[in-house]
């Protein structure tokens, strides 16, 4: 009697264990979702507001510009607007445009 008693403490322990867990497993990754969300949205608006006051300081954005905009990280965004002002040229602020280095089919 006694050790079936156990038995049923212990499973009944081990259930609220798996079902705790999972709650908190549910709950982090909610969390980690958010917070991955949320620096996805400010890197795309940063991306969105630096390729506009690019093209209004420059013109038409190149598609290399574009590219490198569209690559970088929130860090590199927020030097680039702190920047802009001061660049002389497109090129002096997000550096040179990738060199063509394929050679033409024959």
């Amino acid at each position: 009697m006694l050790a079936e008693r156990v038995d049923e403490w212990t499973q009944k322990w081990k259930r609220e264990g798996l079902l705790e867990g999972k709650r908190e497993g549910k709950l982090e990754g909610k969390l980690e979702g958010q917070r991955e969300g949320k620096l996805e949205g400010k890197r795309e608006g940063k991306t969105e507001a630096l390729q506009s006051v690019l093209t209004a300081r420059f013109g038409p954005l190149p598609s290399w510009a574009g590219a490198r905009l569209a690559g970088a990280t929130i860090d590199q965004l927020d030097a680039w607007l702190n920047g802009f002002l001061q660049a002389e040229t497109l090129e002096g602020l997000l550096g040179d445009p990738p060199v063509n280095t394929g050679t033409p089919a024959s």
